[in-house]
């Protein structure tokens, strides 16, 4: 019997692997292929490949004489590319606090320990729910959490070659996107204890608007801020309510700047004749300059005489 064992298509993988006592026990596994190769000198070269969860895949090589030997191969490296926590719940919470003082993502914490704490809360109302760590290929670690979450599928998905920074960014971004679809406003605080109790609301406001922005619990009394001052003087209202001598002189002034916009609009319509544009502008006058006469002169007379343009004004006299 081969370690990796194909089961039907839609059955969830890897969900009862579990390591035990240095032995793999027998799970389903879902969308397994092998591809086999006879080589020159008589030797197997097995490729298998496997789907984890529906968020990634494995593969493992294996090259031996006989061809059963290279599909074992194959298949104990791929199952070596799979991490099995004892406690997956458990392992998401210690990968969040390990991030306390990564020098890169220590912002992942908090989301990873509230991804942790939110599925041990939603256990009985989330569905189908993965904790996934593997290497598809090289050492780089891949992970994803996913549900079905009030009919659809949320999946946090990341990748990073420390499998603990993977678990976390994972945590992280599975928060952000079940918040989202279970209809909790960004500025609401961490209460899994309340998304609990409120499911069945949430599941009933599916289909309707939803920004982002506002609850979704039904009976909620939303307040809003006073707008302008607060009066009770019926002259007030009166004088601002509109009467029918009133609405007759809103109508006249109306009327009036309606005529008004209608005779500016005529007139920046109108086309010019040719030439009274040039005869109705005004002339142009020329100046005319003239070098002052020391006399006349009436800067410091430290300052005359001394400037650049002084120094050279007969040289460019003559050039000109």
């Amino acid at each position: 019997m081969h370690l990796l064992q194909h089961s039907g298509m839609t059955t969830p993988i890897f969900a009862c692997n579990t390591p035990i006592a240095g032995e793999i026990v027998e799970g389903e596994l879902n969308d397994i292929n092998y591809t086999i190769q006879q080589l020159k000198r008589g030797r197997f070269f097995a490729l298998v490949a496997c789907d984890v969860h529906h968020c990634g895949f494995v593969a493992g090589a294996g090259l031996a004489v006989k061809r059963e030997d290279a599909k074992q191969l194959a298949a104990q490296q791929a199952l070596e590319r799979l991490f099995f926590p004892e406690d997956p719940v458990e392992e998401v919470r210690r990968s969040g606090n390990q991030m306390r003082e990564h020098e890169l993502h220590s912002g992942a914490r908090l989301p990873a320990i509230q991804a942790a704490e939110t599925l041990a809360v939603l256990g009985d109302k989330l569905e189908d729910v993965h904790i996934s760590a593997f290497q598809p290929l090289g050492k780089a670690w891949q992970a994803a959490i996913s549900c079905m979450c009030l009919d659809t599928r949320v999946t946090g998905p990341s990748a990073d070659y420390d499998r603990t920074v993977a678990l976390a960014l994972a945590g992280e971004m599975f928060m952000s996107r079940l918040r989202w679809y279970m209809r909790v406003p960004a500025g609401d605080p961490h209460e899994p204890e309340l998304w609990a109790a409120t499911w069945e609301q949430r599941r009933a406001s599916l289909g309707k608007p939803w920004s982002g922005r506002t609850s979704v619990l039904k009976h909620e009394i939303v307040r809003l801020q006073r707008l302008g001052k607060q009066t009770s003087d019926e002259d007030e209202i009166a004088r601002l309510l509109p009467s029918e001598s009133r609405f007759e002189t809103w109508q006249q002034h109306l009327e009036q700047a309606q005529v008004l916009r209608c005779s500016r609009l005529a007139d920046a319509n109108k086309e010019k004749k040719p030439g009274r544009a040039a005869a109705d502008a005004p002339p142009v006058v020329r100046r005319s300059f003239r070098r002052a006469k020391p006399a006349e002169d009436g800067r410091r007379k430290e300052l005359q005489g001394v400037l650049p343009a002084e120094q050279v004004r007969e040289e460019l006299g003559q050039i000109l």
